[in-house]
């Protein structure tokens, strides 16, 4: 197979090396379990012991904390949207107006389904408002971003919220798709 790797960026995995098998001691007597994800390929032995197992857990919680750690680097440490605050960057996102907006389901824009027939708007689509100040007047059309802050499970949230994310930065990320290193 050609390889088709990029200067300083790593070759493409078209095999898994004998050497990464034996570091994760897969047991292929009693069989391996695979689970798959967008973007997430995980083995794992299918017969474990207590001990192994609290080990593949913590390898997973290790790697989720690593993770984590490279969002809220990419989206930031809250600072209150610039605004002078006492405290943690947790209790500037406490009293952030834009951030608690941001996690408001009541103020989600909310269309009648009829309307969004009557558009072509699929009924599950995200929408997006634009505003012309001039004419006084707020378009509504289905957004163009796939994923945007509402997509992020509630226990994710809490996290990223006590590791100081800023929740505006991270709705821009998911927006915006912006690419963020793992390594």
């Amino acid at each position: 197979m050609k390889n088709t790797a990029t200067p300083n960026s790593h070759p493409p995995i078209t095999y898994i090396p004998n050497e990464l098998l034996e570091v994760c001691e897969l047991d292929t007597q009693h069989g391996v379990r695979m689970n798959a994800s967008t973007g997430l390929l995980l083995m794992f032995n299918a017969v474990m012991t207590a001990g192994e197992m609290v080990d593949v857990i913590t390898s997973l919680h290790e790697i989720a904390d690593h993770l984590k750690s490279k969002l809220v680097q990419r989206c930031h440490i809250c600072n209150n949207c610039e605004e002078k605050a006492e405290g943690s960057p947790k209790e500037w996102m406490d009293n952030c107006t834009l951030c608690h907006d941001l996690l408001n389901p009541e103020l989600d824009i909310q269309v009648p389904d009829y309307l969004r027939k009557e558009a072509g708007i699929p009924l599950d689509a995200k929408l997006d408002a634009y505003s012309d100040e001039e004419n006084g007047e707020i378009t509504l059309c289905e957004a163009e971003h796939e994923y945007d802050i509402s997509d992020v499970p509630e226990f994710l949230l809490k996290e990223l919220v006590a590791a100081g994310a800023c929740l505006p930065e991270l709705d821009e990320s998911l927006r915006m798709e912006y690419t963020i290193h793992a390594d």
